[in-house]
């Protein structure tokens, strides 16, 4: 896969598709050939710099936020089949990157894939 690691996220967004695999069984195969996988450990932080699209293969991964007050909350959990992508654009609706973080719950396998892949794929 290639990567430009000099282009630094600065939004996350959730992506509307969850248990991609369960209606788009097709998509395994394909995204896993183009995937960097991930495998993490129980409350491993994940490393969401790079622009991407991501999809949680197996577990779950904790979505939080850090409010102004310095709290963290909760903004969901994100489970097997589920997608999210960051990007660099300023304009690009999503969490802003410095106050998120994603963590997994437990073991969990996370694809990386190129930026584009959902918009080839057609995975809305």
């Amino acid at each position: 896969m290639k990567r430009d690691h000099d282009i630094v996220a600065k939004r996350l967004a959730v992506h509307g598709e969850a248990h991609l695999f369960g209606r788009r069984p097709d998509l395994l195969d394909d995204l896993q050939r183009e995937a960097d996988v991930l495998q993490l450990v129980a409350n491993e932080l994940v490393d969401i710099d790079p622009i991407a699209d991501w999809v949680v293969r197996r577990g779950r991964l904790r979505l939080a936020e850090f409010l102004d007050d310095g709290r963290e909350m909760t903004r969901g959990v994100l489970e097997a089949g589920s997608c999210f992508v960051t990007r660099s654009e300023d304009d690009f609706e999503g969490l802003p990157r410095d106050l998120v973080t994603v963590m997994a719950l437990g073991d969990t396998e996370l694809w990386r894939c190129d930026p584009d892949t959902f918009r080839r794929h057609h995975v809305r």
